[in-house]
Formats: structure tokens, sequence, C-alpha cells
């Protein structure tokens, strides 16, 4: 990549016959410079590595560097002659290394600098980067501690603004002020988490090439609910289809996907394996990055793919899993659960009474078909809402009584009436937990009252992060927390 400034400045690659000029900068401005090996092994044997300098009339004034790391670029120098610093050469330096880390696919950016480094730390803070820790005793020379700092990421719209903003501020010749883009990436997603087979395949925007899903309804049918060891077989049986379908429906050959994503949990065990040592085979096989993905996170974040415009902050309801969970989307990215369901989730609710009724598996459907003839003021539902004890969510609810009223009304019902009560008990459940008036009544009994904004979660459960899979796999943005992602966060 090359950038020409109108006072002949230019900016490019470092080179090896570089190394020696670099080094006499390195000495002037820093109390420990690097030896001249370690930027030769930068240069030659580090693939992850990327250095430039600026010339300006064939001398080097500055130079600066990063390393791409996963979905990090991490900046690892920059340095400006003394006698050049207060030019914009800082600034431009800068701006060459986030347009890399755009071109290299990065979200975010993070760096380490000396507290004493005013200078250095005022820039950074321009570009959007906040400091976020300490490294106590980080630097060797003097024991100085390091300050840590990171960028929001590097997709969001804030940051776009402001780069685009000193983009403009800077007198470049002939460099593209629009804020860049990620390459055209496609990524080829795989979910067996449950009792559906499922492969997609999603470009960058985040864009839908193609969804194929595999039902296996009628496997489970006979015994009115998921029976996870049929579940497992029949994705080993389906899956290798379905993902050669959901390729050719993209358009996509195998040399065109640039990553796989895999249901990483919650699931079923069986099922889980499956898809993940079939994503891990073809990540292997292809040399692809493979990585895992939270079930939960990804339905929130999905949204994106049918309303790209779609941003936080913002409430989200998550009907899926163990649990119905109301969400809180913030708008950098994290998500915290602010009230969830006891027992089952909504949908599950529903497969337990539709079996306990004798109705056909999955629920869902057979009881909305049969409640269209019933009355739905014929059994009133109770209404339960509890506040928060101990770990739990500061409002959480039971969807109880969508399977034990049914199981209280089927023991004394007569065999006469036995269609018509069922009628009746579908169109009690479909008037409480069904749409159109689903949202708002689980919203009001799952989580009321609502937290106002910004008011804290007293007693409530702390905050969760989606992991920093959830973000690559749907194209969301946010800063993923190490310690969820050791110790593989439920979210």
């Amino acid at each position: 990549m090359m950038m020409q400034l109108k006072s002949r400045v230019l900016v490019d690659a470092m080179r090896e016959d570089d190394i020696p000029e670099v080094q006499a900068i390195e000495r002037e401005i820093f109390p420990t410079p690097w030896p001249r090996n370690a930027y030769y092994r930068e240069l030659h044997h580090n693939r992850s590595a990327y250095y430039l300098v600026l010339r300006r009339d064939e001398e080097i004034v500055g130079y600066a560097g990063l390393w791409k790391m996963s979905d990090e670029a991490h900046i690892t120098t920059v340095g400006v002659r003394a006698n050049q610093q207060g030019k914009g050469y800082g600034h431009a330096l800068m701006a060459a290394l986030i347009q890399r880390a755009y071109h290299l696919g990065s979200r975010w950016l993070t760096l380490e600098v000396r507290p004493s480094n005013d200078v250095a730390v005022r820039l950074y803070e321009k570009f959007g980067f906040k400091v976020i820790g300490r490294r106590r005793g980080y630097y060797t020379d003097n024991n100085e501690d390091a300050i840590v700092m990171w960028s929001d990421s590097i997709q969001a719209p804030s940051f776009k603004k402001r780069f685009k903003d000193i983009l403009q501020t800077l007198d470049f010749e002939g460099l593209d002020t629009s804020t860049p883009q990620y390459p055209d990436r496609r990524l080829l997603a795989i979910k067996t988490s449950c009792d559906e087979t499922a492969a997609a395949v999603v470009a960058s925007g985040p864009r839908l090439l193609s969804n194929v899903i595999r039902s296996q309804d009628e496997l489970h049918a006979p015994f009115g609910g998921v029976v996870p060891e049929i579940a497992a077989r029949a994705h080993l049986q389906t899956l290798i289809p379905v993902i050669e379908r959901a390729l050719e429906t993209a358009g996509t050959r195998w040399e065109q996907v640039d990553g796989v994503a895999v249901t990483r949990g919650p699931g079923l065990v069986g099922c889980l394996l499956v898809g993940v040592n079939v994503a891990q085979a073809i990540a292997w096989a292809r040399k692809l990055p493979v990585v895992g993905v939270s079930h939960l996170a990804a339905h929130v974040f999905a949204a994106q793919l049918e309303t790209p415009e779609l941003r936080p902050p913002l409430l989200g309801l998550v009907v899926s899993g163990g649990h119905s969970d109301l969400i809180r989307w913030q708008e950098d990215g994290s998500i915290s659960v602010i009230g969830r369901t006891r027992d089952d989730a909504a949908g599950e609710a529903f497969d337990k009474g539709a079996r306990i009724l004798g109705l056909p598996f999955p629920g869902g459907p057979a009881i909305d078909r049969l409640a269209s003839a019933g009355d739905p003021r014929a059994i009133a539902f109770p209404r339960r809402t509890s506040a928060s004890a101990g770990s739990r969510p500061r409002c959480s609810t039971r969807c109880e009584s969508a399977r034990r009223c049914p199981s209280k009304s089927a023991r004394i019902w007569r065999p006469a009436t036995r269609r018509r009560s069922s009628m009746r008990c579908c169109s009690g459940l479909k008037r409480q937990y069904s749409r159109p008036r689903f949202a708002g009544k689980v919203q009001s009994r799952l989580c009321c009252p609502l937290p106002r904004a910004g008011e804290g979660q007293r007693g409530g459960r702390p905050r969760r992060s989606c992991s920093e899979a959830a973000w690559r796999a749907t194209g969301g943005y946010g800063k993923p927390r190490s310690n969820d992602l050791a110790r593989g966060c439920t979210w």
C-alpha cells in the first residue's frame, strides 16, 4: 500500500535496507531500541507482521508496524524523528496502519504505551483508543508500567466517522479519504445444536447468500419430543449434503470459502459433536480458520442479516434453547440478560403441553391449529412474575402454566369432552403466549418492570458478553472479554 503526501512524503513498506536508518531513529527517541536482528526476523519470518516507513526526499522520517492476530491488529511501534515531530507525520503513520488493518480484515486495534509518553497517548486518544488497563513493570529499562489501549471496533459507525474526519485533515495526495471496507469474504456456517441440520454461506456485509435447513420433525414425532441419539445420527447422514446444497445455492466454490463457523453450544452434546468435528475436518483439509459460535448470541446478531441497518443499543427477545431470555444489546456489542424464564423456554413448554394433550410433535403448530376452533377465554392461565433471588436476573417468570395446567385439566377430562376441552386449553395457551400478543406479553411477564436506561442491575446476574466467535461469524461488532473466551460462557 502506498500513499503520497503533497510535500513529497511517501508511505510505503519497510525493506531490509531501511533497518539501519530505522534503528538510528529508535536510538534517538527510545531509551531501549530494538536490535537489528529483531527487525530482520519481523520482515522475513513473521508472516503476521507489517512494517512501513515514511520517506521525505528519500530520507526516512518515521516508521510504524503492527501484528495481525486473529481479529486484532496490534500496533507494535510508531516512531518519528525528534526534529520532525509535530508536523503530522505521526498521524500519517497511524492512518496508514489503520488502512492496513481494514485491508487485513481486523476488527480491533490494540497497543501498549508508556504513561510518560504524553504525546503518543494524546495521538492514540485522537484516533479513538481508550485505556483499558496497565501492565506492571512492562518496560525493563526503568521498570515503568505500560498503559494498554484498545480501539472500538473499526467497523463501528462512530470509529469510521472519526477516522474519516482525521483523513480529511491530512494533506494527502492520491489517498482515498473514504473509510475502507472489509474485503469480500465468505464464511461457511454449520449448525447442529438440536434437531435441525443447517448450513449457510454468509458474505461480508453481512449478506446471507444461502441458508439450507433439513428438519427432523418426522423422525421425532413418534416420541413426542427430540431424542438426542436419533438427532445425532440424522446429522451424520444429512450434514454433508446440506453443506453441498448451501454452497451450490450460494454459487460458491470451496476455493472461495475463507473460514468455517460452527455452533459450539448450548445444545445436545452428541449433535454438537457432529457439527464441530465436520467443521474442524473441513478447516483442516482446506487450511481454513474455524470458530465456535454461541447459539444464543447468534440469534441476536442474526437480526442484522435481515435488517443490516440495525444497530445497538436495543432490547432483544431470544425464544430458544432452555430458556426464553430478554436481553439488552449494548452499543459496544456486549449483551446483558435482563430477565429469563426459570423453567422452560416458551417453545419447549408448548411441546410439553402438546404431548400431555395427546397432540403431535412439534407442539406449537398443533396447538395453533386446534386453538382456532376453541374459546380463548374458557381457561384462565396464571400470570406469574418473581423478583430475582441470588444469581437470577432481576426479573424472571415461569412458563410452567403452558404444561402444568394442561396436565391438571387432562386428569379430570371425560373422554367424551376431551377434544372440546383440548381446544379450549389450546386457545388459552395461544392467547397467553402466541403472536401477535406474544412479544408484549412475554416482555411484561418476563421482565416487568424493566430497568431504566443506565440503571444498574441490583442483585442481578453480572453482564455477560458474547464470545469472539459470535462477532466473527455474524458481522457484529464490539470487544469480547477474555475471561468469557477462556471459560466458554453460555452466551
